[in-house]
């Protein structure tokens, strides 16, 4: 698009810390835009830094883009308190449920492929809930993609009334991409979207052994560009280690730069087919014709 249009992919250290400082990576770029001005950028940058102080946020890596380009970034506090790293466009972050995006892509894929339909029952994916839902055959596909396979008493039992997030059950979504695909969730992912993208430092977690060694990464070299994880305990930084899963829902890592190229490609409606992003985007109905206002994913 030739106007001005941004995208902010702002990474929030999972736990916090106030003693960081801001520090630029690179000299603004849109300073002379009519509307991203240097005096415009400047408050920008402080109204950022406000954010990461008043919450204890030990390190944020910033990023704008326009006209398809990375055209601003900035890392503000510390990757790595002790060290004092700063972090930057390539810092490497838990990016959480903005990995259920790439779980939703590679679903729709099957069901473009006539592998998957969303009003499969989720019992031929082998999929159990649990508790008093288990393998109920009213259960579709399209449930768990939308968060409204919650039954309760508000909703007689019913699937597809209540919209209730639920990451553990979204996340038993890979089973129905991996069935389809005849592939490992991070196989398909890294084939799909990854590779195709040229992504650099989008891996999944590397807690995750199995699904990290197929990026070809070195373990110990790779982690040294993630931010470091800390807890904010009686008013003082505490290194924390914490394990995170990879699936569908979360446990995906990218960069501020890796995640700019994956947003164009979002902006540029790549992976799926046009009718495909309509239908993504389109408000879920439920039975009774009440749109929940989310879509697919």
């Amino acid at each position: 698009m030739n106007q001005l249009r941004f995208i902010l992919i702002l990474f929030l250290l999972p736990f916090f810390n106030i003693y960081g400082q801001s520090h630029s990576c690179k000299k603004p770029v849109l300073a002379n835009n009519n509307v991203w001005t240097q005096a415009r950028l400047a408050a920008f940058e402080k109204e950022i830094e406000n954010l990461r102080v008043r919450n204890h946020i030990p390190g944020i890596s910033v990023g704008i883009v326009k006209d398809k380009q990375l055209a601003w970034q900035k890392g503000f506090g510390y990757a790595d308190v002790e060290q004092k790293i700063v972090p930057d466009e390539h810092t490497v972050y838990q990016i959480a449920s903005v990995t259920k995006t790439f779980g939703f892509i590679l679903l729709m894929q099957q069901v473009e492929k006539g592998k998957v339909s969303l009003d499969d029952p989720i019992a031929k994916y082998n999929i159990n809930l649990g508790a008093r839902w288990g393998s109920d055959e009213r259960i579709k596909v399209k449930h768990l993609l939308t968060h409204t396979a919650m039954v309760n008493s508000l909703n007689a039992f019913k699937p597809g009334y209540t919209f209730r997030h639920n990451r553990d059950w979204y996340n038993r979504l890979g089973l129905v991409i991996e069935k389809a695909a005849g592939q490992s969730f991070g196989e398909i992912l890294l084939q799909n979207i990854i590779r195709p993208l040229g992504l650099q430092n989008t891996v999944p977690s590397t807690d995750d052994s199995v699904n990290f060694k197929l990026t070809g990464y070195q373990l110990d070299s790779f982690i040294t560009i993630v931010a470091k994880p800390y807890d904010w305990q009686k008013k003082q930084l505490v290194p924390v280690q914490y394990t995170y899963g990879f699936g569908p829902a979360a446990g995906l890592m990218s960069s501020v730069a890796d995640l700019a190229v994956y947003a164009n490609g979002l902006d540029a409606q790549q992976f799926l087919q046009p009718q495909t992003w309509e239908k993504v985007f389109t408000p879920f109905v439920t039975p009774k014709g009440k749109e929940i206002q989310y879509g697919l994913g």
